[in-house]
């Protein structure tokens, strides 16, 4: 969270805990700390010797005032209101030091201007202002109290009032500081992930530029070519004639996926499609067309209806067997394919079973299809995993969750 994502939510910036390190946090702690002992330890001394206070009560109240300096950095509030109680009992407990300065003593003025500007750095203007003038206000009220030599007094109090206040101006210069360089890192934030996806919008676009001109324009021509094979050439086979427009309805389709897919990649917000994305009820087809193509494929469909599927899930199945047929065709041509979709209460389950290859294959370049097929089943909360059997065909099994409602992320 940024300083700024804090500043609005709270109201308040806290030194202690959102800022720095744990390292600067821990040091400041234990200086804060070490500045109240000394405090407490001039503050207890003079309260004793100076002006004749006892030895408990001088403690007593300096430790109630010291204590506001390491609170200041938890608590400023309670930092504060205790300083405000402590500075004038001081001040009621020190009249004995005829020739001290009074009603503020310099230990006393010293503790309340670092509680003033740690409250004010903390917490802004009005609980250091109120820190800060109440203070004065108790000590001027004390010396109603207790009336002794005016000017000497004025005098004090008006010195303590000087200090406090440029503790508190000190304050509050730190805490323009910070907010304004909480600012900058927010801005700076902002930047990079502008850039961030300044780079994804360029690189989506020249991914949508290669599948454009290389993929779409060699579909094209496979396509034209199969459409017209019939017309090119004389005496050719009526079964042939089948298989070419098979092959040229299937590079239809293609380009027809693929427009999808080049409309997502140029549309900011990946929503323009040019056709209804499939689902599960055309897994049928699906199977019928890779049939027709010469692959032996056989469906085992116990799915009563596709009511009440997510879009997700159902987008999710029907690729995840578009993916597994591809990968048997390529990587074991020949080979008997079976798909088994069974639907349960609320659940999918999708077994697509190749067996070993009847021709030879040689290996080639790993793809993605199948870590492709993983993050689509995690995707909506499925899960996916294939891996040959005993037999040496190969398995993949999918599990996927019916009421998918959106893609985790």
């Amino acid at each position: 969270m940024t300083l700024l994502a804090a500043m609005r939510e709270t109201g308040t910036v806290k030194i202690a805990r959102r800022d720095f390190s744990p390292a600067v946090v821990g040091w400041t702690m234990i200086g804060a700390i070490a500045a109240a002992i000394a405090l407490l330890a001039v503050g207890t001394s003079i309260g004793a010797s100076v002006y004749g206070m006892t030895v408990a009560g001088a403690f007593a109240l300096v430790l109630l005032h010291s204590a506001a300096v390491p609170v200041a950095l938890l608590r400023p509030v309670a930092a504060a209101i205790g300083s405000v109680l402590a500075v004038p009992l001081l001040s009621l407990a020190a009249t004995g030091g005829a020739t001290a300065p009074w009603p503020w003593s310099a230990s006393t003025n010293v503790t309340q201007a670092i509680v003033v500007f740690l409250v004010t750095a903390q917490s802004g203007s009005k609980i250091g202002v109120g820190a800060w003038l109440l203070s004065v206000a108790g000590t001027i009220g004390v010396w109603f109290l207790h009336p002794r030599d005016a000017d000497a007094s004025a005098v004090n109090i008006i010195v303590a009032a000087a200090i406090i206040g440029v503790a508190f101006m000190t304050g509050m210069v730190l805490r323009e500081w910070r907010s304004i360089w909480g600012q900058l890192m927010h801005e700076r934030a902002v930047s990079a992930e502008e850039h961030g996806w300044r780079v994804v919008a360029e690189e989506k676009a020249r991914i949508a530029r290669e599948l454009h001109d290389v993929v779409a324009h060699n579909m094209s021509i496979i396509n034209v070519r199969a459409s017209t094979a019939a017309y090119r050439f004389t005496d050719v086979p009526g079964p042939l004639v089948s298989e070419f427009d098979d092959i040229a309805t299937e590079a239809r389709n293609a380009l027809v996926e693929l427009r999808r897919l080049l409309s997502v990649l140029r549309a900011e917000d990946g929503g323009r499609e040019l056709a209804p994305q499939p689902t599960l009820a055309d897994i049928p087809a699906l199977v019928q067309a890779s049939t027709r193509s010469g692959a032996e494929v056989s469906l085992v469909w116990d799915v009563d209806n596709s009511d009440g599927v997510a879009d997700l899930a159902s987008l999710a199945a029907f690729r995840i067997v578009q993916e597994s047929i591809s990968n048997a065709l390529r990587h074991a041509p020949g080979a008997a394919i079976t798909v088994e979709c069974v639907r349960l209460s609320d659940t999918l389950k999708i077994t697509v079973t190749n067996a070993p290859p009847q021709i030879p294959v040689t290996a080639g370049v790993p793809g993605h299809g199948m870590t492709g097929m993983r993050e689509r089943a995690a995707a909506i909360g499925g899960t996916l995993d294939a891996a040959f059997a005993a037999d040496r065909s190969f398995v993949v099994r999918a599990v996927l969750p019916l009421s998918a409602a959106e893609v985790r992320r």
